[in-house]
């Protein structure tokens, strides 16, 4: 009975932040509070004779506090409860999900049972500083150096999996961060993000300008146990976008001995009149595989990426198509290819705007793979999602 008391209250919490006409009238001129609330039920299966189905209600409070003209805070809270069979079947899953790889170690797990999990999470908590030309920000932030839509070769401290559609605001990274403007169009960055140790850290800059109608960026330091070194840039060809960006490692204390380990991604973007946009993306990898004996692709859709291997496959290609049915619904289809691997990863999704701040959508995750005995289906998941915002 306790269990599912700390359940409810920690439900209820969440949930009683997120009515902004509770804030008192002196604060609404220098705090915000929004948010949403999101329900995702799931069915995943390779036979439709093996089902495993699994709840997920996601709920989001987004704070910002401007104590005056120069001097900001933020706390984002991401609330996560889980139940189902996954649960049920997986043991530890709350340690899983526990684990917090800043610095700061801003996530919890709050409440657990036989079948399902409450999870919590900072990540967002930073204090931000704005001069004429200068801004420092302290904290768990996102540092967003990449340029392209789907593979950031130059997101050195916030590379993320592109399968993991239900976290669009993106990981953060506990870190200190300085920017130089040195020009409407251009400013110098200065990022490190402290750990342990020195092989556990990451110390890099960048430098961003805009020439030739394209905008360019350079950036380089230590990341991790390598030297990096790489740029990109964001331009058009004609009417379509085109995109860039390449980032080198190579290993710190053997660097005249090591390898150069490359990531490099490329997209061409184009909108058509009737409103359909196409993205194709090209990313090579050349810490990936090409062969599939040992590819789990769970691990691939599940897991944690870098900038240094932001995918399993070293040549991977992507098409997005984009599109809206009318005012109210729109459809995306997102394909992956992973050459070598020999994998095709397919996510449609049909979203329906209900009302202003009411939405509902399906999801589909498609999974193929050639095993050199013609290609074999091992899962797929369907997903059902219901949002509300405020």
């Amino acid at each position: 009975m306790l269990r599912y008391r700390k359940l409810l209250v920690c439900i209820l919490i969440g949930m009683g932040f997120s009515s902004s006409a509770q804030i008192p009238k002196s604060w609404k001129e220098h705090l915000t509070i929004d948010g949403y609330i999101k329900y995702l039920p799931s069915t995943s299966f390779g036979r439709l004779d093996t089902l495993l189905t699994n709840n997920y209600i996601h709920n989001r409070i987004n704070t910002k506090w401007y104590i005056n003209d120069q001097w900001t805070v933020k706390v984002d809270l991401r609330n996560q409860l889980f139940f189902g069979e996954t649960v049920s079947n997986t043991s530890g899953y709350g340690d899983l999900l526990g684990k917090d790889k800043g610095w700061l170690k801003l996530t919890r797990t709050l409440a657990e049972g036989h079948s399902y999990v409450v999870h919590s999470a900072m990540d967002r908590m930073y204090i931000d500083y704005q001069g004429d030309k200068w801004e420092a920000r302290v904290g768990r932030q996102r540092i967003n150096w990449g340029i392209n839509l789907a593979w950031n070769a130059n997101d050195l401290f916030n590379a993320y999996n592109l399968v993991d559609f239900d976290y669009q605001e993106r990981p953060g990274t506990d870190a200190i961060r300085l920017q130089y403007y040195t020009g409407d169009l251009s400013h110098i960055e200065l990022a490190y993000q402290p750990d342990s140790t020195l092989d556990k850290s990451i110390l890099a800059g960048l430098y961003k300008c805009n020439r030739w109608g394209y905008d360019w960026q350079l950036i380089g330091g230590q990341y991790l146990t390598d030297f990096v070194i790489g740029g990109g840039w964001a331009g058009s060809i004609k009417n379509a976008g085109f995109k860039g960006e390449a980032s080198f490692f190579r290993d710190r204390k053997g660097w005249r001995d090591t390898t150069t380990a490359a990531s490099i991604s490329l997209s061409l973007d184009y909108s058509f009149k009737n409103g359909l946009y196409a993205n194709a993306s090209f990313l090579y990898n050349s810490s990936g595989s090409n062969s599939n004996a040992r590819f789990t692709p769970q691990r691939w859709i599940a897991g944690s990426l870098s900038a240094k291997y932001l995918m399993p496959s070293k040549y991977s290609y992507l098409l997005q198509l984009m599109g809206s049915f009318n005012p109210r619904a729109k459809g995306n289809l997102l394909l992956v290819y992973g050459q070598g691997l020999d994998f095709i990863y397919l996510m449609p999704s049909f979203d329906y705007e209900i009302k202003s701040n009411w939405s509902i959508s399906l999801i589909g995750q498609v999974l193929l793979i050639d095993n050199n005995n013609g290609w074999r289906n091992p899962g797929n998941t369907i997903y059902l999602q219901l949002w509300y915002s405020y």
